[in-house]
């Protein structure tokens, strides 16, 4: 309903929408204005009842990539989130999320 493309989206128990049915090497991409070069925090909002999952976080400008592990938070809708500091530089930018495994 949400959008017409291949990612599985659904409503999330607290409001939004959240990306479902991950299967490994599936992505994401958003665009990013970097106001200023520094460091950022990047936080992913995330729910796994067995954890053991990964996602790598990628920026187009950057040249970062890194492995983010996702430990089991008890259920589906049932969030954590994840931190990642990063060293990014100004101007706009393409954020990944590669989905390492399911």
């Amino acid at each position: 309903v949400y959008r017409s493309t291949g990612v599985d989206l659904e409503p999330s128990a607290d409001g939004g929408n959240n990306i479902g049915w991950i299967a490994p090497g599936e992505w994401v991409n958003y665009s990013v204005n970097v106001a200023t070069s520094g460091t950022y925090t990047v936080q992913i909002r995330a729910a796994s009842p067995n954890g053991g999952g990964s996602i790598k976080v990628g920026f187009s400008r950057s040249n970062v990539w890194t492995s983010v592990p996702v430990r089991s938070t008890g259920g589906w809708q049932t969030y954590t989130t994840l931190e990642l500091p990063v060293t990014l530089t100004a101007g706009t930018q393409l954020l990944t999320l590669l989905f390492e495994t399911g």
